[in-house]
C-alpha cells in the first residue's frame, strides 16, 4: 500500500496542487494529512476546499491553526500580526470550511496491514496543549513526547522539520508542505 503524508500546508494552494498531482501520478492508495491546513498563506478557502475534495483521504487531523478557528486556540500567545492574519483569514472561510475544521479530530489511529499508525499534529499534554521541547527530532524527545501513544508508527507535523526516526517506533514528520523554506534537516 502506498500512502502520501502531508502536513503544515498553511494555505499554500500552489504547493498543495503540485503535490496532489504528484500523488496522483504515483497512484497512491491514500493520503494522510497531519494538520495545519490553513494560516500563513493567501488562499484559506481554496485550500480548505481542496483538502475536503481529496477522495482517498485516510486520515486528516486538526492542527493548531485550525484550532484557532474552532476554539480560539493560541489567541493569548499570538503576536499582533499573526492574530490579524487569522482574523482576516477567518473572514474568507465559508461556514462549510469552518465546520470541516471543527469536525477534525486532534488525532486518529489507523491499522493498515497490521501496523498501528497514529496521526496527530503534534504531541499534547493532558490539557491538549502542544508539548514544547527544545530538540525536536531527537529520539529521546520523540519517545518523551509520544510516550503514551500505543502505535507502531507516529505521523505528525507542527515544527516543519523533516525527519524519520526509528527506535522502538517510527516517528515521521514529512515537513511543511506550505513553508518549505522553514524545513530544517
Amino acid at each position: 500500500m502506498k500512502i502520501g503524508v502531508i502536513a503544515d500546508i498553511h494555505n499554500n494552494l500552489h504547493a498543495l496542487d503540485a503535490v496532489l498531482k504528484h500523488f496522483e501520478q504515483q497512484q497512491l492508495d491514500g493520503i494522510i494529512c497531519c494538520g495545519d491546513i490553513n494560516s500563513i498563506g493567501a488562499y484559506p478557502e481554496e485550500t480548505a476546499q481542496a483538502i475536503m475534495q481529496i477522495p482517498n483521504m485516510l486520515a486528516c487531523v486538526c492542527g493548531n491553526h485550525e484550532r484557532y478557528h474552532t476554539e480560539g486556540y493560541g489567541v493569548n500567545t499570538m503576536g499582533d500580526g499573526e492574530a490579524f492574519h487569522h482574523k482576516w483569514e477567518s473572514g474568507l472561510l465559508s461556514q462549510e470550511s469552518k465546520d470541516f475544521f471543527a469536525s477534525l479530530p486532534l488525532s486518529q489511529t489507523l491499522t493498515i496491514h497490521s501496523h498501528k499508525i497514529h496521526v496527530t499534529h503534534f504531541g499534547m499534554d493532558d490539557n491538549n496543549n502542544y508539548i514544547k521541547l527544545p530538540n525536536f527530532g531527537e529520539i529521546g524527545d520523540m519517545q518523551e513526547i509520544f510516550k503514551t501513544i500505543d502505535a507502531d508508527i507516529i505521523l505528525h507535523g507542527h515544527n516543519h522539520k523533516v525527519y524519520t526516526i526509528h527506535k522502538d517506533k517510527w516517528y515521521i514528520n514529512p515537513g511543511s508542505l506550505g513553508c518549505p523554506g522553514n524545513d530544517k534537516k
